[in-house]
């Protein structure tokens, strides 16, 4: 089943999420991914991976260094995985229902809109 997801954002993150048609029930990654930055560089700063864990991580492996930052901060209870609500997106004068959101805000602290470059967005 085909979903509709909201992208929310247009930098380097929101373009290619735009541009990549995963296929059904396959992940992104595939099975040998080892990460190309060591665990230090990776670490939350708050949180350094377990001494045990190798310099470079295999994907599931960083999934693991996720999973301990969230129990050890406590953070699984403001987390809903997989939830079957619907996400509403409503603009000035439309509402539009999506199965999955993604946002991707970037870093930067002030927002660059060259609207100019965008001739149907008088606003």
């Amino acid at each position: 089943m085909l979903q509709k997801v909201a992208v929310i954002g247009a930098g380097i993150s929101g373009l290619t999420s735009i541009k990549n048609d995963p296929e059904p029930e396959r992940s992104n990654i595939y099975s040998s991914v080892i990460i190309n930055s060591s665990k230090e560089r990776m670490a939350f700063s708050d949180f350094p991976p377990p001494t045990e864990l190798p310099n470079n991580m295999h994907h599931s492996v960083m999934l693991l260094y996720m999973r301990l930052y969230a129990q050890d901060f406590k953070l699984l209870l403001y987390i809903r995985f997989k939830a079957s609500g619907r996400w509403r997106r409503r603009a000035e004068t439309e509402t539009r229902v999506f199965d999955a959101v993604i946002v991707f805000t970037g870093h930067f602290t002030h927002p660059h809109l060259p609207l100019k470059d965008f001739p149907d967005s008088s606003k």
